[in-house]
């Protein structure tokens, strides 16, 4: 039994709307028992369901859409009878553990049994699997645990991963839609069909319900890397002459995670990256193309007869409608049937134009993000994923990136929805010109990089 009096989980789940009965309380158990030497826990269902006082069947039902979710990584263990065992579990913060991790664990696990929390049940039920032959754990005594000392509570360290090493998934994990099972198919399609004329080899005599099982089977973090690496791998194939194995494969056998540091180096200058709606990226490219002003856009010298000639022409076939379509432009009908427009509509007008169609950079994101769909940049505006900051929807910052936007006649943000952040630049309104500098040194920075490359 773990000691320790503190759980850490990563703070984007606990708003996460797909969070339902006992996630969090499982997640938390997790959190309990992780080994701080290497952010793993080894814990059967059975006593997560004692020490949470639930059935079996409840545990297993919220790691299963904990994983689902992309908060947790299950290692599943197989005993030397064919049997389950108690699965390694880890608590998701962005981190790829290599196959060979796991192989040094378990020769550790076989050395030093308490060394890794790993814990058995004595008297496994029948519905639960028994353990690996050769692995014991200690009786639990009866005694109870010793009172709390002077000293600091223990902590687990779950290998936090630092900021800098976050990617664009990472960091967009805030929005709890981007890994939504539903898309998975999509994903996959994108994998056999590539963003640069480039299919997967052989992908169209391959399987694409099994590739999409094999992709389902990887961690959230996994299945960003094996996007990510897509076309490093097939261009290091190609380098050394050797035939890409197919999709599915690609992604059962975990063939990103090969890839050398080189090859994907070489892949940067042309790589491109996933730009998840309403996340850092998403943000920062949005923020760039406001601040670099609107493009030209002209009002017809007749707008009022435009006006007069669609109000009679709906008024035709709607009152209701002709007069909600003047209500709308701030223009009133007269008892004599004049149309009285407002003293300021002439600027008015223009404003709304210059909002619906003098940023069209801006507007393509925007309708990303309202038909949530993911877009795709080059792979330098990564970079300014580090300078923007998840803003909580309804919060007193959103609403005033929302007057801010209102005054400079910039369009805002689409409804999110069920999103519980959107991402905005560091500092508010305020800092907008810091950021405006800092981004585009990024990126001339990042350009110089890739050259260099």
């Amino acid at each position: 039994m773990s000691n320790a009096r503190f759980s850490i989980i990563p703070g984007w789940v606990v708003a996460d709307s797909r969070l339902k009965g006992r996630d969090l309380q499982v997640l938390c158990v997790l959190g309990q028992h992780t080994n701080r030497k290497h952010g793993w826990c080894r814990r059967s269902q059975v006593k997560m369901a004692a020490e949470m006082g639930c059935a079996r069947s409840t545990v297993q039902a919220s790691l299963d859409r904990l994983v689902k979710i992309g908060a947790v990584e299950r290692r599943e263990v197989v005993s030397d009878s064919g049997r389950d065992s108690a699965h390694w579990y880890r608590v998701i913060y962005d981190r790829v553990t290599p196959e060979e991790a796991f192989r040094e664990w378990d020769r550790d696990d076989e050395l030093a049994d308490e060394d890794f929390a790993v814990e058995d049940d004595a008297d496994t039920p029948a519905d639960q699997s028994a353990p690996p032959a050769g692995i014991s754990a200690p009786p639990a005594g009866p005694e109870s645990a010793p009172p709390a000392g002077p000293g600091s509570a223990p902590i687990n360290d779950s290998c936090l991963t630092p900021p800098a090493e976050r990617t664009e998934r990472g960091r967009g994990r805030d929005d709890g839609e981007w890994d939504d099972p539903s898309k998975f198919v999509r994903r996959v399609k994108a994998l056999e069909l590539g963003t640069a004329s480039n299919p997967w080899p052989g992908a169209i005599g391959s399987s694409t319900t099994w590739a999409v099982t094999q992709f389902e089977k990887l961690t959230a973090e996994e299945r960003r890397l094996a996007e990510e690496r897509r076309d490093a791998y097939l261009a290091e194939c190609k380098a050394q002459k050797v035939k890409p194995v197919a999709l599915g494969i690609y992604l059962k056998d975990r063939k990103f995670l090969h890839v050398s540091p080189v090859a994907a180096k070489s892949q940067a200058a042309s790589a491109k990256i996933p730009v998840a709606p309403f996340g850092p990226v998403w943000a920062g490219m949005r923020a760039l193309a406001l601040l670099d002003g609107p493009e030209p856009v002209e009002v017809p010298l007749d707008v009022r007869d435009r006006i007069k000639q669609m109000f009679e022409t709906l008024r035709r076939t709607s009152e209701v409608r002709a007069l909600a379509y003047l209500h709308g432009k701030g223009i009133e009908l007269a008892g004599d049937g004049r149309l009285l427009f407002p003293h300021d509509f002439d600027r008015a007008e223009q404003r709304r134009r210059v909002s619906e169609s003098g940023y069209p950079r801006a507007n393509d994101l925007n309708k990303q993000a309202k038909e949530r769909e993911r877009g795709v940049a080059e792979a330098r505006f990564e970079a300014l994923a580090d300078l923007c900051e998840p803003v909580p929807v309804g919060s007193d910052l959103f609403e005033r990136w929302r007057t801010h936007h209102e005054a400079a006649g910039w369009p805002f943000v689409p409804d999110p929805g069920q999103m519980p952040v959107v991402y905005f630049p560091k500092g508010g309104p305020e800092g907008l010109q810091q950021f405006d500098i800092a981004a585009r040194a990024a990126l001339r920075q990042e350009r110089s990089n890739d050259d260099a490359a």
